[in-house]
């Protein structure tokens, strides 16, 4: 290395070396980051797959519900029967003894 020229050279091919290194390192990185989230949105898509595949839809739902709740619902409407029928006989009863009462 005799002149200025030479040491110019070779500092700007070391310049640029360590540049294309420096890209080709972080071009690699990214591309690794890249291939592990893809992977990871495989997994992730999998997933919301095998769950939505699993879970019930509204209407199952509803149908499950109507058939545990519906001799619930029986019951209570014979309930509600039984009571109209006692509450019809207390007043029947109320009035056989409120025209006694009267007429003796």
């Amino acid at each position: 290395m005799d002149n200025w020229q030479s040491w110019a050279t070779a500092g700007l091919s070391l310049l640029v070396g360590i540049v294309m290194f420096s890209y080709k390192r972080d071009k690699k990185k990214g591309d690794d980051q890249e291939k592990a989230f893809q992977e990871f949105k495989l997994k992730i898509t999998e997933r919301v797959v095998r769950i939505e595949s699993e879970a019930m839809t509204d209407k199952e739902v509803r149908l499950v519900l109507q058939e545990f709740f519906q001799p619930f619902l029986a019951s209570l409407q014979d309930l509600n029967t039984k009571t109209d029928t006692i509450q019809k006989d207390v007043t029947s009863v109320k009035i056989q003894l409120a025209s006694r009462g009267k007429s003796e």
